[in-house]
């Protein structure tokens, strides 16, 4: 009964088009599963489905905030100017992207889906922990094997569990990725589903799911930021949370005791950091990222000379180095905007801070993933705090004609 309300309240074929043409693209794994080997088809063939959405549509509102069209225009325009700053048209496929996430975004608007897209996305990234964090338990007592492999993007070698994938596999113990190409991946989206599900939702069953499920990732910038979530949301009312607070923490302490016996698991959790240091993949490749930056600190080297150099991606001076510093506030302008807008606000501060923090260990790439989730978190805001100021107006107004009417 409960899950039928709950198709019938939230599934929508707008819906199910966002969500079956976000799998088609990389970080999930569906496409190499299913022997795709080019994005661009995809690219072309929904830009030119949601162009023709957009025009049917044109006559309806999307509640699109005006800011955020300003600034992905900004978006494209320096992306187009560095085509000619460093002869480079790689730059055109990020407007084509920023495009299309726009187009999307608008038909979603257009028939005022916004919100309940985010509640059944965070259900999608909900169950796909829950399914990994089965898998895992199965696997570390040897009752579940690979069905597929598959080679992922980057040429690693990747295993399909049916529950999960994962390209981390040693022994018994899995790294689960859901259906992304990474564990890490898994986390950081998870993340996203987390602070969606905290600020316009607030779903206890998908919150618990995530929270807990997302340990089994083993991701160091998870450990990070689910520490930052507690201490931001739960422990400024310590009070009102202590019974949830102790059921959680116990289970993640029984669970990293009971694990913590295994090397294998100790070298992914508590040896990651030890000397009061994260240890991570991805350290060595910030300092070559690093060098990178301070040869051209101003607009990086460029996306088709970067990537021609050796391996020195996702790290914090990926971006800076790609693009430098101007490229780095053009990539983040959602975010400094939301920081600029809402840092009044405390729980939209929080958010903030720990999407930044994800964003320290695995930066925003040009993929459309990156560019829907990103602006749909400030349109979703902007529609929040819009509809509450249009409430408290209301009711101020109300006030007002009620003290002049007892004057009279």
């Amino acid at each position: 009964m409960m899950i039928r309300l709950f198709l019938r309240k939230y599934i929508r074929i707008p819906i199910i088009i966002i969500i079956g043409y976000l799998f088609l693209f990389y970080p999930y794994v569906f496409q190499k599963l299913f022997g795709i080997q080019n994005e661009i088809p995809f690219l072309l063939g929904g830009l030119l489905f949601f162009l023709i959405q957009y025009v049917l549509s044109f006559k309806k509102t999307s509640n699109f905030p005006s800011f955020l069209k300003k600034c992905i225009l900004i978006q494209i325009l320096f992306w187009f100017l560095f085509c000619f700053i460093h002869s480079d048209t790689s730059y055109l496929v990020r407007c084509l992207v920023i495009l299309l996430t726009f187009l999307m975004l608008t038909y979603l608007g257009r028939h005022k889906m916004l919100f309940k897209f985010c509640a059944i996305y965070n259900v999608v990234i909900g169950t796909q922990v829950f399914l990994g964090s089965v898998a895992f338990i199965l696997i570390f007592c040897g009752l579940l094997s690979p069905i597929t492999t598959f080679e992922n993007v980057d040429g690693r070698e990747a295993y399909c569990y049916g529950l999960t994938c994962s390209n981390y596999v040693v022994g018994n113990l899995i790294r689960i990725a859901g259906y992304f190409d990474e564990p890490g991946a898994l986390a950081y989206w998870g993340v996203f589903a987390l602070l969606f599900n905290k600020l316009f939702i607030n779903n206890k069953i998908v919150e618990f799911t995530l929270v807990i499920g997302l340990f089994f990732t083993l991701s160091a910038a998870y450990f990070v930021q689910i520490v930052l979530y507690f201490i931001f949301f739960y422990f400024t009312h310590l009070k009102k949370n202590i019974i949830p607070l102790i059921l959680i923490l116990s289970l993640v302490f029984v669970g990293f005791q009971k694990l913590g016996t295994n090397d294998v698991v100790a070298s992914y959790t508590v040896e990651r950091f030890a000397g009061g240091k994260i240890q991570s993949s991805r350290t060595e490749l910030s300092m070559v990222a690093k060098r990178a930056f301070l040869k051209n600190p101003i607009v990086g080297c460029g996306a088709k000379k970067f990537e021609s150099m050796q391996y020195m991606g996702d790290n914090p001076f990926e971006i800076p180095a790609k693009d430098g510093i101007v490229g780095l506030i053009i990539t983040y302008l959602p975010l400094i905007l939301v920081f600029l807008r809402y840092y009044k606000r405390k729980e939209v501060l929080f958010a903030a801070l720990i999407l930044s923090a994800g964003y320290l260990q695995r930066p925003f790439h040009i993929h459309i993933l990156h560019s829907f989730m990103l602006y749909l978190f400030v349109i979703l805001l902007y529609l929040k705090y819009k509809v509450r100021k249009k409430v408290i107006t209301s009711i101020d107004s109300q006030m007002v004609k009620k003290q002049q009417n007892n004057g009279i």
